[in-house]
């Protein structure tokens, strides 16, 4: 069982390069989880059961790396600026795949295309996104929850 818990903090990286490029480079927009570790550590076994919330399914979720920093993990929800304006959503590079099967009503048995490494990942499943920006700054903020676990070296 992986206990999930809710995705409320975010936070802006990338100022620094923004300015020094004169807004060329994106700021990033990170989803932000407290601990440098998940408290759920994975066996061997690399097999996932996901329990949908009514109305659901495994499609909402996306299988994530997340980078830690300091005594923090963190995952890039999107950009702000740069050359190619702002964009948002889970970075595409962080994203793990898997194939849901529907096993009983809104349960799937989830199979990953690859072994995961050792590292810290998580299911996420975002229920809204939202930017809010003004000529000098940019903030957001990312929500959902998100079922962190580690893999061991």
């Amino acid at each position: 069982l992986i206990e999930g818990q809710n995705v409320s903090q975010a936070k802006m990286g990338g100022k620094f390069a923004s300015h020094m490029t004169m807004g060329l480079k994106a700021k990033r927009w990170k989803a932000v989880i407290e601990g440098r570790t998940s408290q759920n550590r994975l066996g061997g076994d690399q097999v996932f059961y996901i329990y949908c919330p009514d109305g659901m399914s495994a499609a909402d979720y996306k299988l994530i790396a997340l980078q830690v920093h300091g005594d923090r993990r963190e995952f890039d929800v999107g950009s702000v600026g740069g050359f190619l304006g702002g964009k948002s959503g889970i970075s595409e590079s962080s994203e793990s795949g898997f194939k849901a099967e529907r096993i009983a009503s809104r349960t799937y048995k989830v199979t990953l295309a690859e072994p995961l490494k050792g590292g810290e990942y998580g299911f996420f499943m975002g229920s809204g996104q939202s930017m809010a920006m003004s000529s000098k700054e940019a903030g957001g903020s990312a929500q959902g929850r998100i079922y962190d676990f580690s893999v061991p070296e």
